[in-house]
């Protein structure tokens, strides 16, 4: 399964190419698309079978976005996807996926937020206030203060 993305624009190309990384598919989709530039910030839909990708989107003195009349040909591995136009590109960007948090309350007032496959973790001298969208499990050790874990979403007031 690969990562959502989200449609920006229709935006013109040249010759040096808006994105750098390119790959051709007489069968192309942007699902194709999708697999060929996976890995990349952005995708691009160009001439009914070239499909190009690149984390950036070039210099932008050069490649702007258009009008979407310019981006109106069809993919040809799939007539109800539009595949950019003669030198424009149908771009998208792909979606980063916001991680769960836990967040871990003591009674010594302090909160300490991790997110999965994160580095770094914060401190500080509050305590959080608010609705779970999901469980909270309170733990109280004999002669230990009590710990509450809450997972998912939390709203602070």
């Amino acid at each position: 399964m690969f990562r959502e993305v989200e449609y920006i624009g229709c935006y013109n190309d040249d010759r040096n190419r808006m994105l750098d990384d390119q790959h051709f598919s007489n069968q192309l989709t942007l699902e194709v698309c999708k697999e060929f530039c996976h890995g990349h910030r952005y995708l691009g839909l160009q001439s009914y079978n070239q499909c190009y990708c690149g984390n950036s989107l070039g210099n932008t003195n050069v490649y702007q976005k258009k009008n979407e009349a310019q981006c109106y040909r069809k993919c040809d591995g799939d007539s109800s996807q539009i595949c950019g136009g003669s030198w424009h590109s149908s771009v998208y960007e792909f979606i980063t996926a916001t991680l769960p948090t836990t967040t871990m309350t003591t009674e010594g007032h302090s909160t300490e937020t991790r997110t999965p496959r994160q580095s770094t973790t914060s401190r500080t001298d509050m305590i959080t206030l608010g609705q779970s969208e999901d469980k909270t499990n309170s733990v109280k050790t004999p002669g230990k203060s009590p710990v509450t874990t809450t997972h998912n979403k939390t709203e602070s007031i």
